[in-house]
């Protein structure tokens, strides 16, 4: 059994890396396109050691693969379905196409390649698709509704794809642009009992709407004059607070035994000790020393919040809310010390070259909470399914 596994492996990796065999097995599998490709890729170098074996392959490949095609038109035909004019139209295509990539090569020595024209049935069904569509995304466009309107606008973008500047399709693609799209208004308001300076509010309204703005959804700030929005979105500012500036000093005694040179051993009859030649036998000797470390914390924190509503205009029913918070906090934190300055490590070293700095303005920590505000509603908005 281990030799059997062991042969498998064997021939396994010789399949691998042997590009024939990799030819043939993508052939058996009626992957043609694929074994088209591989057989090319080995021609274009020239004269391979295998090239009577790809020259084959690609002959056989190419017949079997637009037999396919054509045996796949002939079926959709008969179905008389003008759905399937494009699948009719794509697949001809493919035959032209794959003609294109086999057409340099030629005439390639103990093989015959018969090439056809598909010119006039792609003209044929590239015009049937044409009608089609557009009669199509013109009926959904009638219903008045979001998503035909967006149906519609994938037709036309095919049709347009296909057939550039056909008839009326690029006004057409704007009209189910627009009939597709949710407008929603984004309102920015305080309650009466929240002073809010005015230009807050401008910092607010300055929301990215690059962030917001997706492929069937645009957002504004400013509301357009007669103009029918889907949603709006109301912000409503609940609260700001900045907490006093706070300055707390802590103080702490550091002790430490250091060494401080050496010392005469002696025994515990108070005799000095010496070695095997007479010398006295010297020892570290250690002291304890202070240091009274001084810490300094500055700190400051900022809050603004807000309460989100989605109202569907539609019907002027609120359909969900959440609320938001912007939080920035300031610290600093420096030291100093009086005494034996070895006593000290790493840390409190990195707090002693810290230097105070001037407490930021209520002002300012306002301005950066609502920075830190607007990027969470931005987030928050987001994450809404209610204008997909």
């Amino acid at each position: 059994m281990i030799k059997y596994i062991h042969f498998l492996l064997i021939f396994s990796f010789l399949v691998a890396c042997n590009p024939v065999k990799q030819t043939e097995k993508q052939l058996l599998n009626g992957d043609y396109d694929t074994a088209i490709a591989r057989s090319l890729e080995q021609l274009r170098k020239g004269k391979p050691k295998n090239y009577k074996s790809f020259v084959a392959l690609l002959g056989d490949a190419f017949q079997k693969a637009s037999q396919r095609d054509l045996d796949q038109i002939d079926y959709l035909s008969q179905q008389q379905n003008p759905e399937y004019y494009s699948k009719i139209f794509e697949t001809y295509l493919d035959l032209k196409n794959r003609q294109d990539k086999i057409r340099p090569l030629l005439p390639l020595p103990g093989s015959q390649f018969v090439m056809n024209d598909y010119a006039a049935p792609i003209a044929e069904f590239r015009n049937k698709t044409s009608v089609y569509l557009l009669d199509k995304a013109e009926n959904l466009l009638k219903t008045d509704t979001k998503n035909n309107a967006r149906l519609a606008f994938d037709e036309l973008s095919y049709l347009d794809r296909i057939n550039p500047n056909y008839k009326n399709v690029r006004s057409l693609l704007d009209e189910a642009r627009f009939k597709g799209t949710n407008f929603v208004w984004i309102n920015f308001s305080t309650p009466s009992h929240l002073f809010t300076p005015r230009e807050l509010m401008y910092q607010l309204e300055e929301i990215d709407l690059k962030r917001l703005n997706r492929k069937w959804t645009v957002f504004d700030t400013q509301m357009r004059q007669d103009f029918k929005y889907d949603y709006r979105v109301d912000v409503e500012l609940e609260h700001m607070e900045v907490t006093p500036e706070q300055y707390v000093v802590d103080r702490t005694i550091i002790e430490k035994s250091i060494s401080d040179g050496y010392k005469n051993l002696v025994d515990k009859n108070g005799n000095v000790v010496r070695d095997s030649l007479g010398k006295p036998i010297q020892v570290e000797k250690y002291v304890t020393v202070r240091c009274e470390f001084i810490q300094h914390n500055q700190a400051k924190a900022a809050h603004v919040g807000a309460k989100t509503y989605i109202v569907d205009l539609q019907n002027r029913q609120t359909t969900g809310n959440f609320r938001s918070e912007g939080e920035v906090y300031f610290e600093n934190v420096y030291a100093e010390y009086r005494g034996e300055k070895r006593v000290l490590d790493n840390n409190h070293w990195n707090l002693i070259n810290n230097r105070p700095v001037p407490f930021p303005t209520n002002n300012q920590m306002i301005y950066d909470a609502t920075e830190m505000l607007k990027d969470r509603l931005v987030s928050d908005i987001k994450n809404l399914t209610t204008f997909r």
